[in-house]
């Protein structure tokens, strides 16, 4: 009797940890739905600025932008088009935490326009590029420029 109490004790912890999602799973997941997120208000925002080569600042719910029906922002997302040194230049930024920031980055398979705010200075490979004061420490930031 007390082999199958043993027994049943131990198959019901099993059915209890191998029922819970992994956390790591769950937050790589969560970065990676994130990073789409991004992706997304990004697309639009860039699509917009190549267009209309017109500085702005632009938000999620921005009727210039053109963005799935159904799509939401799950961060507070900025676009802006601003003027730097002679040139035209769009940003796209948000708040993210440093995992995030990595998620974004291989979303988009290590592009050197994906990087962050480090100290109002463009962090990514090759020479730092100083950001607009807008943006804040810290953040996520897509940079292009606009010919």
């Amino acid at each position: 009797m007390k082999a199958l109490a043993v027994c049943m004790l131990l198959l019901g912890c099993i059915a209890f940890w191998s029922g819970r999602p992994d956390r790591e799973q769950r937050e790589k997941a969560q970065a990676q739905s994130l990073a789409v997120n991004y992706g997304i208000f990004r697309n639009a925002v860039f699509a917009h600025a190549h267009s209309t080569k017109a500085e702005g600042v632009f938000l999620p719910d921005s009727p210039a932008l053109t963005l799935p029906s159904g799509w939401v922002s799950v961060r507070a997302w900025r676009g802006v088009v601003h003027q730097q040194e002679g040139q035209l230049f769009c940003y796209v930024y948000g708040p993210a935490r440093p995992e995030e920031v990595v998620a974004i980055q291989e979303a988009f398979r290590g592009s050197a326009a994906v990087g962050w705010n480090n100290n109002g200075f463009f962090a990514r490979n090759g020479d730092p590029m100083p950001l607009p004061e807008m943006i804040p420490d810290g953040a996520i930031v897509s940079a292009v420029r606009i010919d």
